[in-house]
């Protein structure tokens, strides 16, 4: 049967036996199994004090084998202070450094909540070394499970078309596929999406443990959005099977797994430029045309240089570096994103021009749809007085002549998006973007 254990008593025994090995190595006997686990003791040790000293005195331990009844799957949002303090705890034991800065914020990995006999526990991060305990749970004492963020969205019947096109892409027919499969608009995902990151980064602020979020944009021609019935497709077939992934919704609503973005509405046109994959010397010709052929803004004696340029007068050399693809998405959908596309070059060494800095919350919606747009979107700022300020950057390249690096940046004036409750959505090209 699961059992509740004290933490302060799990530290004492778990101090007892990583003594135990100690002096037993230091008296010469040969332990080489025991000794692997002295760090699992350690590790486990760490994180039982770590608890104990926010304020947490509970867990409730399973042992290997057993058959786990009446322990049901929970949610977030957790009501009550516990669950913060648990976080905190693990943030000072250091296990937020596995996923901060290493993970996209819709990649990280939140200890599941689940219930049992009534009561909320939250799990245990790892029990690896110590044999005795399958998994461990924290018991939250004052917790209780809020609303589901899920709340209010329709989850639809996946349609004809998404379910043969599903069907197209797995390598083996999946058994019972229509009921794999729930369907969302693109408003809702955007409205899910700036519930559950509103109360993530509360909960990072509060914390400075990085929870899960769901990617606050839909890439250029999204139709619709997936979600991932729990149980139902194997992780393997969903990476390559289906479309771009959005996040996981699982530790939010336990009756799905992860939401991927189902991309319709291209019709050919999107943002994919193959500068990336020229020679140098192709690039070189390239540049220097559009240097020679646009508006000059600035230059320096250095050879950095800023020009406006003609997207229909400058189609060839356009054409030829971003490709034919990309330059109908730049004529039909840059003016989405800002006005007048420039061209930034900055030889090594050089003055820089332009910086790079975190958007204002003015900026901020440009910025995420031009990363929907798969178009850059980062936030520069004049260095020089008298440039033109801010620029959005729709991409960044470089090459090599005669070992000198010249970086070259595509960039926009960019526009000042107006959001309803948070979300704007270009209906057109199924782009989309959440602010909170």
């Amino acid at each position: 049967m699961p059992e509740i254990i004290k933490l302060a008593k799990f530290s004492k025994d778990l101090e007892q036996r990583i003594k135990s090995i100690e002096g037993l190595v230091l008296a010469g006997e040969p332990l080489p199994l025991k000794l692997n686990y002295i760090g699992g003791y350690t590790y486990l040790k760490n994180m039982a004090d770590r608890l104990l000293e926010h304020g947490l005195d509970e867990a409730l331990v399973f042992t290997g084998g057993e058959e786990v009844e009446g322990l049901k799957p929970g949610w977030l949002p957790v009501h009550g202070s516990d669950l913060a303090k648990v976080l905190k705890a693990y943030v000072s034991a250091g296990y937020n450094v596995f996923y901060e800065d290493r993970a996209l914020p819709w990649r990280m990995w939140m200890p599941g909540i689940a219930t049992y006999k009534d009561e909320v526990f939250i799990q245990w991060p790892s029990v690896t070394g110590y044999p005795a305990y399958r998994f461990m749970l924290v018991r939250l004492a004052d917790a209780s499970l809020g609303e589901r963020f899920t709340s209010g969205i329709e989850f639809e019947k996946i349609d004809d078309a998404t379910l043969d096109m599903f069907r197209l892409r797995f390598e083996t027919d999946l058994a019972n596929m229509p009921n794999a499969f729930k369907m969302l608009g693109l408003e809702d995902y955007l409205k899910l999406a700036g519930r559950i990151s509103r109360y993530a980064v509360n909960l990072y602020r509060e914390t400075g443990y990085p929870v899960q979020t769901l990617q606050p944009f839909l890439p250029f021609g999204t139709s619709s959005v997936a979600a991932v019935v729990h149980g139902r497709v194997e992780a393997r077939d969903r990476s390559r099977a289906l479309g771009e992934p959005l996040g996981y919704l699982w530790p939010y609503d336990p009756r799905f797994e992860d939401l991927y973005a189902n991309i319709h509405l291209r019709k050919g046109i999107y943002f994919d430029p193959w500068m990336s994959d020229l020679d140098d010397d192709d690039l070189l010709k390239i540049v220097t045309s559009l240097v020679a052929n646009g508006e000059r803004i600035h230059e320096e004696p250095d050879g950095s240089g800023l020009y406006l340029l003609d997207i229909e007068k400058q189609r060839e050399a356009l054409e030829e570096g971003l490709g034919p693809v990309s330059y109908r998405f730049l004529t039909k959908y840059l003016e989405r994103l800002g006005e007048g596309l420039y061209l930034l070059v900055e030889p090594t060494g050089s003055k820089h021009l332009y910086s790079y800095h975190p958007p204002p919350p003015e900026y901020l919606p440009v910025a995420l749809l031009g990363q929907a747009f798969n178009a850059g979107g980062s936030y520069l700022r004049a260095e020089v007085e008298g440039l033109p300020d801010p620029f959005l950057q729709i991409f960044t390249c470089y090459f090599e002549i005669e070992d000198r690096i010249i970086t070259y940046t595509f960039a926009t004036r960019p526009k000042r998006i107006q959001v309803k409750d948070g979300i704007y959505l270009d209906k057109e090209s199924g782009a989309g973007i959440v602010v909170y």
